[in-house]
């Protein structure tokens, strides 16, 4: 063994020496008694007469021995309602566990005891429905909503109708005369044609235009009234019809033409 070891040796021996007569010193001494005041673990004051001090000081050949004091206590956040689940709001109820079956007492936020209040899931399902129907109003698209409640008697009850106007404002409800009025109107323009002797092809429209043969005079029988084209009318165009017409037939008054060489073209503007 080296002199350092040796020493080191010493130095151990002497300290061991030192706590057994320091241990032998307390084991003697009898002190007088007094009062401590503290508490319990669950908060509430104690007084108790002590017989004897004891100081300890930590060390790694040794175990100390501590007791922590268990809160009875367990508060947990929690959904509460005072009307059945219809409204929810957050709260706090504590669980005393010190008892069998442990008890409980609910809170609102602001510390006050929730009276009223029970605790309900906080993942309901929604109390009400909604139905989007797009609604043409003087030309622009708005959006009629249709607020449900879902559990309302034994059918749906319709709560209230909302309008949205193009740009997603809310608005009042619009005058029934501008819904789906003439601005509302939805363009499908559709064109057709057909010859005298076989109608079957045209469609009703707004205007007409019919060529024929310099040399016949023709009758032009449609859902609006007759009209006739003399000799030399080759060509006739109607103006523009705010509702569609139908040509029902055509007939030949005078000359040698036929059928097949009167044209007819039909414009629907839709």
């Amino acid at each position: 063994m080296s002199e350092q070891n040796r020493h080191l040796a010493n130095i151990a021996t002497h300290t061991k020496n030192m706590w057994a007569k320091l241990c032998e010193l307390v084991d003697a001494f009898v002190p007088t008694p007094f009062t401590v005041t503290s508490t319990d673990c669950d908060g509430a004051p104690i007084t108790a007469e002590a017989t004897s001090t004891v100081q300890t000081i930590p060390h790694p050949d040794f175990i100390q021995k501590v007791q922590i004091c268990t809160p009875s206590i367990d508060p947990e956040v929690v959904c509460l309602s005072n009307d059945g689940g219809v409204t929810i709001i957050k709260g706090v109820v504590e669980f005393d566990i010190s008892t069998v079956p442990a008890t409980k007492t609910i809170y609102l936020f602001d510390g006050s005891l929730a009276t009223g209040y029970e605790v309900v899931p906080c993942d309901k399902p929604m109390q009400n429905d909604y139905e989007k129907e797009i609604v043409c109003v003087n030309g622009l698209n708005y959006t009629k909503w249709y607020v449900w409640d879902k559990f309302g008697d034994t059918l749906p009850n319709l709560i209230t109708i909302l309008w949205l106007d193009e740009t997603d404002t809310v608005v009042a409800a619009p005058d029934p005369l501008l819904i789906n009025n003439v601005n509302c109107k939805v363009c499908l323009p559709t064109i057709s044609d057909a010859f005298a002797d076989d109608l079957s092809t045209l469609l009703p429209g707004t205007s007409f235009t019919i060529t024929k043969p310099d040399c016949c005079r023709i009758q032009v029988v449609t859902s609006v009234g007759t009209i006739t084209l003399r000799e030399k009318e080759t060509y006739y165009s109607t103006t523009d019809f705010k509702c569609p017409i139908t040509v029902t037939s055509i007939n030949i008054v005078s000359g040698n033409c036929s059928l097949a060489d009167i044209h007819i073209i039909s414009n629907f503007n839709g």
